[in-house]
């Protein structure tokens, strides 16, 4: 079976989830993607920190673990409760980093979180998400930015469009689905990124997440889909690759 390998240097960001329904994060052709929740507007969150982050260190593998906050109640949240490891995700040399304007070129009507369309060189939001929990802000009011420098585009409200020249979206083939039941370890909290050589109680963070993969190495999913979610796509063009 394939597991998880760490490295002292790695780094770990740990969120919680409050919905999971096989959009935010996407798990459409066994392919992890990031790229509608744990971001923002005014400097990309979550995921333009971790892009970054990859970006500024290609020795450094950067790994995203979802577990499930005490909101999760969706149907098809597949029996998740509070502090649940949901996923984890491995963001290496091999994994794809994306704006907004190119994710949404390559993948537009590909996958379930491609709920924006490029038209008239704009994104603007495609009506296409089915999930009434998500609420995407709409940006057909944002300018053209797909062939010239962004860095200082100004929108309505005042603030740097940053959509168009920053990657903030998130995509790899190397991901673990935990079946239910498996809780966050103690001494990793979430809302921030730790390196895995520090010590919370101490233990080396890696040595934590390496127990709870030896001891729990028969619930662990590679590469799966819990939704199962099947998509009419060109694997040609909307595999990441």
């Amino acid at each position: 079976m394939n597991l998880p390998e760490f490295k002292d240097n790695d780094v770990l960001y740990v969120y919680k989830i409050k919905h999971f329904t096989g959009f935010a994060p996407c798990f459409d052709n066994n392919t992890y993607s990031l790229a509608c929740c744990k971001g923002n507007k005014r400097n990309g969150g979550m995921r333009r920190s971790i892009c970054k982050r990859k970006e500024n260190d290609s020795n450094t593998n950067v790994w995203i673990l979802g577990i499930a906050g005490k909101e999760l109640n969706d149907s098809l949240s597949k029996g998740y409760s509070a502090n649940d490891m949901i996923y984890l995700a491995k963001i290496h040399n091999e994994s794809k980093l994306y704006t907004w304007s190119d994710y949404y070129k390559k993948y537009s009507n590909c996958r379930r979180d491609a709920i924006y369309s490029l038209e008239d060189e704009r994104i603007i939001w495609n009506g296409k998400l089915d999930q009434t929990e998500h609420k995407p802000e709409p940006r057909t009011s944002r300018s053209s930015c797909l062939n010239t420098d962004c860095s200082t585009e100004i929108s309505k409200n005042g603030e740097k469009d940053i959509y168009e020249n920053v990657k903030q979206i998130i995509v790899t083939e190397d991901y673990w689905i935990f079946d239910s039941g498996i809780k966050l370890p103690e001494g990793i909290t979430t809302n921030r990124n730790f390196t895995f050589n520090e010590n919370p109680n101490g233990k080396k963070r890696v040595q934590i997440i390496k127990d709870i993969i030896k001891k729990n190495k028969g619930k662990l999913s590679y590469r799966a889909n819990p939704f199962n979610k099947e998509t009419n796509i060109n694997s040609k063009t909307c595999k990441g690759k």
